[in-house]
């Protein structure tokens, strides 16, 4: 069975276009469980230079193991897997890495990540402020936890505030568009 990508075009354009400026991007894109914020993730950087992180709640030294070894296989540099390092350091090598070439870095579920320490957002706000943002990376952080990431990723009180250049809240698919799941009748 081949499973189709249905409706979200607007969503998707709005991150190709981001994507075409060519800058360094932070881009959030939240919404309630089972919307399609990751087949829309994974439909966006299916012809990209991309790594896709599907965060976990197995602890942040899981979760940022399996970083490592996602840099490591995009760029080649064996060194990431045996880094010692906190997150922010980690994403600052990448960055130094990468810094001349458009990747897209997707989290996925990016509560888990915050859920196992609390750091994490003052974290990426650091590596972003020292490195991200001089680069062509494009961090596209999702989450399904609305109320964590409204208050505490988007609010003005976050270590991010200021520093994402697009933001998307993912509602229900419209009526309408749940029609092209079924087979037309004839």
């Amino acid at each position: 069975m081949v499973q189709r990508f249905i409706d979200r075009e607007r969503e998707l354009q709005f991150l190709e276009e981001k994507y075409r400026e060519n800058k360094a991007q932070l881009i959030v894109l939240y919404g309630r469980r089972r919307v399609g914020k990751t087949e829309l993730v994974k439909q966006f950087i299916k012809d990209k230079e991309a790594i896709f992180h599907l965060s976990t709640n197995d602890g942040i030294q899981n979760n940022v193991k399996r970083i490592k070894e996602a840099f490591a296989r995009l760029t080649g540099k064996n060194y990431f897997i045996s880094l010692n390092v906190s997150l922010d350091e980690l994403l600052i090598y990448f960055g130094d890495e990468i810094s001349n070439r458009r990747v897209v870095l997707a989290i996925d579920e990016f509560q888990y990540l915050t859920e196992a320490d609390k750091s994490v957002i003052s974290q990426v706000q650091r590596a972003w402020d020292e490195k991200l943002s001089s680069t062509r990376l494009y961090l596209l952080i999702t989450g399904s936890s609305v109320g964590m990431m409204e208050n505490e990723v988007l609010s003005s009180r976050s270590p991010l505030y200021g520093r994402r250049t697009g933001i998307w809240k993912l509602s229900k698919l419209p009526f309408p568009a749940l029609s092209s799941f079924s087979p037309a009748r004839t």
